[in-house]
Formats: C-alpha cells, structure tokens, sequence
C-alpha cells in the first residue's frame, strides 16, 4: 500500500518538490539513521539553493509537507521515526540559514508550531473523491504521535496541543465506539511521549494570562473552576485514562461472552 499516494495533490509546486525529495529518501532501501540524515542534509542545502523564498516560507513548504505525511503514514512506522529523527538533527544545527535573518534559527524549528496548530484546526474528513487508506481515526492518532515526540523530544513550543487533546479526551464524558478507542489512544500516546514536559509545565507555578488560561482550560470531569497547572490535574489524567481503559476492556470481555453465548 503506498502510503502517500496522491498526496502531492494537495501541494503548491515548491511543496511538490520538497514532498518528492523526502518521499525518494523514505522509500531509499537505507537504515533509518542513514535516510533521516540526508532528509535533514538535503533540507539544509533546499535553502542554499532557494533564493526567491525568505526561511520563513522554505519552513512554512517544509512543515506543510511533513505534517501532511505525518497524518498519513503510521505511529511507530518506520518513516515516521525517519521524519522525527530528520527533525532532531535539523534542530541540533547551529545558527540560521540565512545570515540576513540571523533571528530565524534552526534551533527554534521557525513556523512549525504555526503549522501544526493549524492542522489542529482540520479533523480528518472523508471525501467522496478522495479515497483514504485508513480511517479519520487512525489518521488523528498519526499526527498525535508525531506531535508527541516531537514536544517530547525538547521543542516545546506546541506544548498547547496536549492539554488541548487530554482536555478533550480525559476531561470531558467518554462517547462509546471508535471515538473513545481513539481518544483513550491519544491521550496515552501524550503522557508517555510528553510525562517530563507536562509535570514541568504543571507544576512550575507560572501565572497565565486570560488568553494562556483559556488555552489550557480545564473539563468538568476534572473541574472547570480548577486552575490549569497543578500535579492535581496529571493526577487526574491518570486516574482518568486508567478508567477508561478498563472501561474498554469491560466492553471487549462483554463482547466475548455474547459471541460466546
């Protein structure tokens, strides 16, 4: 199954190349380190050669491909671990790619927390044209996954989306079926991938704005009048998601018996 098939699609001509130039190196009969490597390398020398583009559109191009790739292609696929470790290296670079704009540093993923926040706002959504390999489930807990590692890998500016995602999968009342095994899904994939980030930013005792507060606000399952940050609330997420795994498990013993009957 081509994973990525028809995917260019959906991109501008400069983010059909970038998307061809990845696309090449993950199907490159290489190990993992080898083709995240050169994904990383070729992405260096893609602004050594773009003259017409400022670094902040060459990594707006750029993220607009990888994230696009990340909602399509596995958790714990191979090319997802050759995308995140690309992004690792990239962000261990020194200085800027462009000396003119010494402020846009590799270090600080320029436009990336842009990107993903935007595809936060785009739920997967089936097209009557536009056949889907897998189901809009599986494609939100892909790009959960890949967000996940890449807050918990240190860059963690789009920290947001995992209270937004725990939030809402913890927080609020459970809806049996498909949704619930996604959201239960999710909300362990954050807590393992982001456990040293989030009891950091829980317990560090910072005073949010109204716009910071609104942002990480907090469910009635847990108490809306509840502040944001305390090691109350990771308590209550793993409580919460214990519960609702056994809560799964409960309706998968029942199943059985029922067939069994």
């Amino acid at each position: 199954m081509d994973l990525l098939q028809s995917i260019e699609e959906r991109f501008q001509p400069f983010e059909r190349s970038i998307s061809r130039m990845i696309q090449g190196t993950l199907e490159y009969p290489a190990s993992v380190e080898d083709r995240a490597a050169k994904i990383a390398n070729d992405t260096i020398f893609l602004f050594k050669i773009e003259n017409e583009v400022p670094p902040e559109g060459v990594f707006m191009s750029l993220w607009a491909v990888l994230v696009e790739m990340s909602w399509r292609i596995p958790a714990g696929h191979e090319w997802q671990r050759c995308l995140l470790l690309a992004i690792h290296i990239i962000r261990q670079r020194e200085g800027a790619p462009n000396q003119e704009e010494p402020e846009c540093k590799w270090h600080d993923l320029p436009e990336l927390e842009t990107r993903l926040i935007e595809h936060w706002e785009l739920r997967p959504v089936q097209q009557d044209n536009e056949p889907l390999p897998q189901s809009p489930f599986d494609f939100w807990k892909n790009t959960n996954s890949f967000a996940s590692h890449i807050v918990g890998d240190g860059f963690t500016e789009p920290l947001d989306l995992a209270f937004w995602e725990l939030h809402e999968s913890l927080e609020n009342p459970s809806i049996q079926g498909p949704l619930l095994d996604c959201q239960v899904w999710v909300a362990a994939e954050w807590l393992i991938n982001c456990s040293e980030p989030l009891l950091k930013k829980l317990t560090s005792g910072e005073v949010l704005s109204t716009g910071e507060s609104q942002s990480l606000k907090t469910g009635g399952l847990y108490g809306k009048d509840l502040a944001p940050l305390s090691l109350q609330r990771w308590n209550f997420w793993e409580k919460r998601l214990g519960g609702c795994c056994m809560m799964k498990l409960s309706k998968m013993i029942q199943k059985g018996i029922l067939k069994r009957r």
